[in-house]
């Protein structure tokens, strides 16, 4: 099933609310860990084509679906990843907009979006950071 703005148009009804930790069966997500998602995320969109309002076809993936392949290894699965989510609502707290909306409306480009990425992975893996800001 592929993600589209017409069935989920608030994604506050698709992700939870973030806090600075969140506690996944027994793992707690920190913002760096979101951070380095984010950069391995930018990393599998460098050589893949990239689209808009879907996980991935055979045109190819968006950002949500190049982050849930870096994380489990599939764009689509039945559940978006707890690490996902958490990396979508805290880059929705950094950015003002969630990665779908960012990658759907404002985004031009793939470059665009492996912008966006690497900034806000240079802002939470400060460990990683490679990309200057």
């Amino acid at each position: 099933m592929a993600f589209s703005m017409d069935v989920l148009p608030d994604t506050t009804c698709f992700f939870e609310e973030v806090a600075e930790t969140i506690p996944v069966k027994g793992k707690r997500y920190k913002p760096s860990d979101a951070g380095r998602l984010a950069r391995k995320t930018a990393e599998v969109m460098r050589d893949r084509p990239w689209i808009r309002n879907a996980f991935g076809t055979v045109e190819g993936m968006c950002a949500l679906g190049a982050m849930n392949l870096a994380v489990c290894g599939r764009i689509q699965s039945r559940k978006v990843h707890p690490l996902v989510r958490y990396t979508n609502n805290l880059f929705e707290q950094w950015h003002g907009r969630a990665i779908p909306i960012f990658n759907d409306h404002v985004a031009q480009t793939k470059e665009d979006v492996i912008e966006m990425l690497l900034k806000f992975a240079d802002e939470y893996d400060v460990k990683g950071a490679r990309h200057g800001g």
